[in-house]
């Protein structure tokens, strides 16, 4: 896998397509989907990527985000390998496994600006974090299960994303306030409502932005 240079701000991958297809190297997407098969190649993969990004500019500033704690918790796990990367996490800190509690900081330390990985929520750091572009990069991990309005307010942290699932499987969660949001027979309501980002975008997005991800 190689993290191309261009200026598109979004990427999607899934399963079909793969790094295998022929595409150039240079010209790869940046948006990812995949089913249960791919898993293992879509975690090595951003494991990989967080690698590449960081080697190619050492002050690069990566959000990595998700739905719930337990896939923070996930995300961060599998950085843990990367020698010398710098990681923090905005977090209350009974909600985050224990072992990672020595990173949770608040959101105006120092330390926000100057690591490699800011890890949280997506609720958290859409309360947390306003500056647009403090962040190089986000990374949404389990895209498929955010909702259209929750990943709204993130997508002006960083000019650069990388939205990474499956639309196939699980949809996003819905909670009692959005579920008691009225939409009627409006098709249009009931998709903010309803939808992720991710599969919106997986529709409209250009082909040259899609990644299907097919190999363990």
């Amino acid at each position: 896998m190689h993290i191309n240079e261009t200026h598109h701000p979004i990427g999607v991958a899934g399963r079909g397509g793969g790094m295998g297809s022929g595409q150039d190297e240079d010209d790869r997407p940046f948006i990812t989907t995949t089913e249960e098969s791919g898993v293992p190649a879509m975690e090595a993969g951003l494991v990989e990527t967080v690698r590449q990004l960081v080697a190619r500019d050492p002050n690069v500033r990566i959000l990595m985000t998700s739905h719930a704690n337990t896939a923070v918790d996930n995300a961060q796990e599998r950085l843990q390998g990367l020698d010398s990367l710098r990681m923090v996490r905005i977090a209350e800190p009974e909600k985050v496994d224990p072992k990672f509690r020595p990173s949770i900081v608040e959101a105006d330390d120092p330390r926000v600006r100057t690591a490699h990985v800011v890890f949280g929520t997506v609720n958290r750091i859409a309360l947390a974090c306003k500056e647009a572009e403090m962040f190089d990069w986000l990374i949404l991990d389990e895209a498929n299960k955010v909702r259209f309005t929750e990943t709204l307010p993130l997508l002006r942290l960083a000019p650069r994303w990388l939205l990474v699932g499956d639309h196939r499987q699980l949809p996003p969660v819905l909670d009692e306030s959005a579920a008691a949001f009225p939409v009627e027979d409006d098709e249009a309501r009931a998709m903010v409502r309803d939808a992720s980002f991710f599969e919106l975008s997986w529709a409209v997005v250009p082909e040259t932005n899609l990644v299907m991800l097919d190999e363990q």
